[in-house]
């Protein structure tokens, strides 16, 4: 959720190796049908919900005609997800999808042979999206581990990839460099052995109400400047009540361009050094704000904790 929900979600696990083929269509992606414009934050699904399937299903509902995406393309995107157990509309929003090895498997095989303006249909097992034993903490209702998923993806706009993109072999493993104590206003962390930060928060001290950024290790790599796409991984807590709300731990890192990012994120990061570990203090406004935040299930006024590795950064074409 560093960026946009769906786009976290979309980049939580690398594909890596040859690049994936899309899935094949199967009888629950054929029999999808849904109500709404193109581009719509607000599809409704007409037909019945999905059957579970065991592994992903792919088909065009609507035949885009542009430009076939490319390896290293972005593609501006809607995704709507619904849930399969009842037909009940998950998420919407609006997100960049990467046509690239560090965006999750599934994501690929519903992307990679698309052309621009077609509309996609998506079932698959929800553990694919969620991660594997990780559905039922995704907190949706009525969703189980064995659930499917029915995501639809609007291919709006094609947008060239960034030159000097990286490769998994060529990120590294998490940060690297001189570790430093956080500020005793910060919250405590404690690094397991296999690199995953746990951040405890000081009790009864006040949630900051401005971004706060500080070097838990000081990175010697490139400086991450504006617009460049970064490879992270990251954990965040609320600060209210010390809950940890997400990891990218369990997979491959992921990847954002800094200025499609929460504001305090592009504050908190750029300017840092790859190989850095930082800790970052978002308060709402400078986050997902009020309504997403309740959304989340968090209060409006949460003050989000990030712990961040920064594991490369690919700049923009001068």
């Amino acid at each position: 959720m560093l960026a946009l929900t769906i786009a976290g979600l979309a980049a939580c696990s690398g594909v890596g190796g040859a690049e994936p083929q899309c899935a094949p269509a199967g009888k629950q992606s054929k029999a999808v049908e849904v109500a709404g414009t193109f581009g719509s934050l607000d599809l409704a699904l007409t037909s019945d919900a999905p059957e579970r399937v065991k592994s992903m299903q792919r088909s065009v509902l609507v035949e885009g005609g542009g430009e076939q995406l490319k390896a290293g393309d972005s593609v501006q995107s809607v995704v709507s997800v619904f849930n399969g157990e009842d037909g009940e509309r998950i998420s919407a929003e609006s997100a960049r999808l990467s046509h690239s090895d560090t965006s999750s498997e599934w994501i690929m095989r519903a992307i990679s042979c698309a052309t621009v303006g077609d509309r996609i249909a998506a079932v698959l097992p929800a553990g694919d999206v969620y991660g594997e034993g990780r559905v039922l903490a995704a907190g949706v209702p009525g969703l189980a581990e064995e659930s499917s998923l029915l995501v639809v993806i609007d291919l709006q706009q094609a947008v060239p990839g960034i030159p000097g993109t990286i490769t998994k072999e060529d990120l590294l493993e998490r940060a690297e460099g001189e570790r430093a104590e956080p500020p005793a206003s910060f919250p405590a962390v404690d690094i397991s052995e296999s690199g995953k930060p746990t951040v405890t928060i000081p009790e009864g001290a006040p949630a900051p109400d401005s971004v706060q950024t500080a070097t838990l290790v000081a990175g010697e790599g490139e400086e991450v400047r504006t617009g460049d796409r970064v490879y992270l991984r990251s954990t965040g807590t609320i600060w209210r009540t010390g809950e940890e709300f997400e990891s990218t731990w369990a997979g491959d890192p992921t990847d954002y361009i800094t200025t499609g990012m929460i504001p305090g994120l592009s504050k908190g990061l750029e300017g840092q050094r790859v190989g850095s570990q930082v800790m970052i203090l978002v308060p709402a406004a400078d986050g997902y704000g009020e309504t997403a935040l309740a959304q989340m299930g968090h209060a409006g006024d949460d003050v989000m904790v990030f712990v961040i590795d920064i594991l490369g950064a690919a700049h923009p074409a001068e």
